[in-house]
């Protein structure tokens, strides 16, 4: 699932787009979660990460996908570490890219490795 952040963004929106993804849990078919902030200007706050991190829609995409997170600012990639990390503390994969491509190929890699453990039943 792809999903492109752009324009004026605040944690009030960014916590509806999450409540929703968590809605649509059941229309979609994927593994994983790609979030291209890479033409956005929004840095969330180590408050808003805090919020983010712990909220119950953040914790239920963390059960079923995988999140990949491409940024184009060293300030986001430091936040985008810091939710990560926060993630990784939950259960959660969450890994930050540069460019949207290596983001892809973690994804991709993923999807094959959960592919070849189900067909090993595993």
């Amino acid at each position: 699932m792809y999903i492109r952040i752009s324009g004026e963004l605040n944690i009030t929106l960014v916590a509806g787009v999450l409540r929703r993804l968590v809605s649509d849990f059941q229309r979609e078919r994927c593994s994983g979660i790609l979030f291209d902030a890479a033409d956005s200007d929004y840095v969330p706050s180590k408050e808003e990460v805090d919020i983010i991190s712990t909220s119950q829609a953040w914790q239920n995409i963390l059960k079923r996908y995988c999140v990949a997170i491409v940024v184009s600012k060293p300030v986001q990639y430091g936040i985008a570490n810091v939710l990560a990390r926060k993630s990784e503390s939950h259960g959660g994969r969450v890994e930050r890219f540069y460019d949207l491509e290596s983001a892809l190929r973690w994804l991709e890699r993923i999807a094959e490795d959960n592919a070849r453990k189900l067909r090993a039943g595993l």
